[in-house]
């Protein structure tokens, strides 16, 4: 980030960030539950980007981030209010965005569990199947013994 924002501007910009990642989120959840991996596996990576710029984002803006937070409250009126608005909206896209996160999680965890689910089945039959051919085995065996 080679110019140096406003705070306001910095606020703005760590909205857009949220907003963009509340996105991501919501389109992830549905591409698992889709069970569209191909698609999840570009999505993740460009949200991976993004959160790689918001950390750089906010070691670039350190020291604004700091202002907001310590001078916040001497501020004048107007502009405190501005800034309280935008701290707002970005608390509430968070919560909105730890819901989506949930929602994709639990998503997630249900096809986690729905593959363990078959793959335990599948384990079951072809061990009931193995047992079958063994006692098929034995009684075939036990038959040519017996008429030999």
């Amino acid at each position: 980030m080679t110019s140096q924002l406003s705070p306001l501007q910095a606020l703005e910009l760590w909205k857009s960030y949220m907003q963009a990642l509340k996105t991501l989120s919501a389109d992830q959840a549905q591409l698992i539950e889709q069970e569209n991996y191909a698609d999840l596996i570009a999505l993740l990576t460009h949200k991976q980007q993004l959160l790689d710029s918001m950390a750089e984002h906010r070691k670039a803006y350190r020291d604004v981030w700091e202002l907001i937070r310590t001078q916040g409250q001497s501020l004048p009126a107007t502009a405190q209010e501005l800034f309280s608005a935008r701290i707002r909206e970005i608390t509430s896209l968070t919560e909105e965005l730890l819901a989506v996160e949930s929602r994709a999680s639990t998503a997630l965890s249900a096809r986690k569990n729905e593959v363990q689910a078959a793959l335990s089945a599948a384990s079951s039959a072809q061990a009931a199947a193995s047992a079958y051919d063994s006692a098929n085995f034995a009684e075939n065996r036990a038959r040519v013994v017996w008429e030999s």
